[in-house]
């Protein structure tokens, strides 16, 4: 976890319950089994019970998983999808080598997501394109986007 009981970014619905959760590894050749580690960590600490979606993201990739909804204690298996176009959106001038810092990483994500919260047709690009069958990109409409939030002050 960042820090204690705190995510790098929650996205919480118009009133104010959370949608999803999201933390950065900025790693180079982040894994499934990183990211397992990670989505574990949380729901070990009782961090997800209120949250829909739970998201691990890095520069290049990024990890999706969604709530079953006739099991709303378990995830469905994740959605990888790739994180390069949302980086070449919002830092067009980055070479292809560039490593992001995590503050950089955090700003990419946080106004990729802003900018999801004002999507009002399905979009064309990707990922979203790819995470449109997941309810993700539908459900963040009118959402709000916070950084470093501790979780437990989230629950409602």
């Amino acid at each position: 976890m960042s820090s204690g009981s705190r995510a790098d970014i929650v996205v919480r619905s118009p009133v104010g319950n959370t949608i999803a959760v999201v933390e950065l590894r900025n790693w180079r050749s982040l894994q499934l089994e990183v990211a397992t580690t990670v989505l574990d960590e949380f729901r070990d600490a009782d961090l997800l019970a209120n949250s829909s979606y739970f998201l691990v993201i890095s520069q290049e990739k990024g990890f999706l998983w969604h709530k079953d909804q006739r099991d709303l204690n378990e995830f469905l298996a994740p959605l990888e999808f790739p994180t390069k176009n949302i980086v070449d959106r919002y830092l067009p001038g980055l070479a292809a080598d560039d490593r992001l810092r995590e503050n950089e990483l955090r700003s990419v994500i946080l106004q990729w997501l802003i900018n999801l919260t004002w999507l009002t047709e399905e979009s064309e690009n990707e990922p979203e394109k790819l995470l449109i069958p997941t309810g993700f990109t539908g459900r963040l409409q009118g959402a709000t986007v916070l950084t470093e939030v501790r979780l437990y002050d989230s629950v409602l």
